[in-house]
This record gives structure tokens, C-alpha cells and sequence, in this order.
């Protein structure tokens, strides 16, 4: 389950999740009429940062040179146990883990300069393709990936 998403820009307000089946919508207000856009308020640009914090690339407004010094933040429950992964847009190929990963069959590497722990993006994808759907952390040829059957579950439409 995602809990939440976060950043560490201040301007960027944290998304809280409820356990269950969660929908993202533009608000509409008694006072919109007909002609009122529910367009640019964010909602693609959500979906987008959940997958690049799934080991996604990058799309949409994560692509603009105003968000290349941004960090998003994911909270997510994990085969029985909570984590915090973070993911900058610059150094994209790293996923920062927070939480036990004890148990995982790909341990994470320490990053000295930060002093946090991280995954290369594709190891990241595996971890969540074992702990979401059962695969094989090594991959046979012509087998659904972790990025192929998550796109069932996070929908942009």
C-alpha cells in the first residue's frame, strides 16, 4: 500500500493515502460551473511521480528544468514491513531506502557522501516486482516485468 508522497521542496503538499481503493480527482466546488476546467491541477503529474518513485522514468512535468533539483519521497508498506524510498529527477538512477530491508535478496548499497542507503533503478524494480507480484528476481526472457503489470494497477486514465 502507498501511504503517501512527499517532496523536499516546502511548496509541494504531502499526499496522504487511506488503505483501500484511492482515486484522485479534481475538486469541484458549488460554485463551478459547466465551463470550469478540472485541467492543470496535477493529477497526471501524481501519477507520474508515484511510478518515477516505482523506478518509473521520468514524464510529464518531471521532465521541466524547474524540477531538476527536486526529491520525491514515497511511503509504502512492503511485503509486511514500512518503507521510505526517495528519488531525485537529477541522479535518477538511485533509489534511496529507508526500513528493513534485511531480508531482501538485493541489499542496498551505502552512499557515503549522503550517508543513506540506495538501489540502482533496476534493482529496485525487481525488489518490487518479488514483494508485489511474486517475480523471480531474475527475470526469465518473455516475463512480465514489475513495470508491465504495475501500469494495471496506477492508471493515468
Amino acid at each position: 500500500m502507498i501511504r503517501s508522497i512527499d517532496s523536499d521542496h516546502n511548496t509541494f503538499k504531502r499526499i496522504e493515502f487511506t488503505s483501500g481503493f484511492n482515486v484522485v480527482l479534481a475538486d469541484r466546488t458549488k460554485t463551478s460551473s459547466i465551463r470550469d476546467s478540472r485541467n492543470g491541477l496535477g493529477k497526471s503529474t501524481l501519477i507520474n511521480i508515484i511510478h518515477f518513485c516505482l523506478g518509473g522514468n521520468p514524464h510529464g512535468a518531471l521532465l521541466h528544468k524547474e524540477l531538476s533539483d527536486w526529491v520525491f519521497m514515497l511511503e509504502l508498506d512492503l511485503h509486511g514491513k514500512q518503507y521510505t524510498v526517495s528519488r531525485s529527477v537529477r541522479n535518477r538512477k538511485q533509489v534511496f531506502v529507508e526500513g528493513d530491508y534485511s531480508d531482501w535478496p538485493i541489499k542496498p548499497s551505502l552512499d557515503a557522501h549522503a550517508n543513506k542507503y540506495f538501489l540502482q533503478q533496476d534493482s529496485w524494480k525487481r525488489i518490487l516486482g518479488k514483494y508485489m507480484f511474486g517475480l523471480p528476481i531474475k527475470l526469465p526472457s518473455y516475463n512480465p516485468t514489475f513495470g508491465s503489470l504495475i501500469s494495471y494497477f496506477i492508471r493515468k486514465h
